[in-house]
C-alpha cells in the first residue's frame, strides 16, 4: 500500500495501546499493520489537535540489520503453576507472526524503548479465548524503522 507519509522520526508518534492486526517479515524487513492506526501528537507538523489523535490504518517496518528472522527475539511471559512463578519463554518470529495473521490475537504495543540499532518492545498478546491475556516482550536490531500513514482522524483523539 502506498502512504502520504513515511517518517522514521518517531518523536511525534506514539504506539502506546495501539493494536497491529497483521504482521509479515518480507525482504528483510518486519512490518506491522495497525487497521485501528497510531497516535500523532500534538507538537507534530501535521497535527493540528491539542492532545493525541489516531491516524488511518498505518505501518510500521523495521528493517532488520542483518535482514533475517533471528534479528528479532520474542519472549512471552506465562505463569507456571508448579514452580509457581511466571518464566519467560522464547518465541519463534514465525508462529507470533503466524498468532496474529490468523486472528487468534492481536498485538498490543505498551512501551517502546530504542537505542541506535535495536528496540526493546514491551507489548501483548490478546487473544480471544483463553489464556486471553500474555505479556510479551519483542528485542529489535534494526538499520531503521519508518512509520507510514495516510490521514489523521481528528474524530479520534486521546
Amino acid at each position: 500500500m502506498n502512504y502520504i507519509h513515511n517518517e522514521s522520526c518517531n518523536k511525534n508518534i506514539i504506539l502506546h495501546d495501539c493494536k497491529a492486526d497483521r504482521a509479515e517479515l518480507l525482504g528483510g524487513t518486519l512490518s506491522f499493520f495497525f487497521e485501528e492506526g497510531f497516535r500523532i501528537s500534538p507538537e507534530h507538523p501535521e497535527s493540528d489537535c491539542d492532545t493525541l489523535v489516531r491516524t488511518d490504518s498505518s505501518q510500521v517496518d523495521y528493517e532488520l540489520y542483518r535482514g533475517i528472522a533471528e534479528d528479532v527475539n520474542v519472549y512471552v511471559f506465562c505463569y507456571n503453576r508448579y514452580l509457581r512463578l511466571t518464566v519467560r519463554k522464547e518465541m519463534p518470529l514465525e508462529k507470533l507472526i503466524e498468532i496474529i495473521n490468523s486472528k487468534k490475537a492481536y498485538l498490543e504495543f505498551l512501551y517502546e524503548y530504542t537505542d541506535e540499532n535495536s528496540r526493546i518492545i514491551k507489548c501483548a498478546l490478546r487473544y480471544k479465548k483463553r489464556p486471553w491475556y500474555r505479556e510479551c516482550q519483542m528485542e529489535l536490531v534494526c538499520k531503521s524503522t519508518v512509520y507510514r500513514w495516510n490521514e489523521l482522524r481528528r474524530e479520534c483523539v486521546w
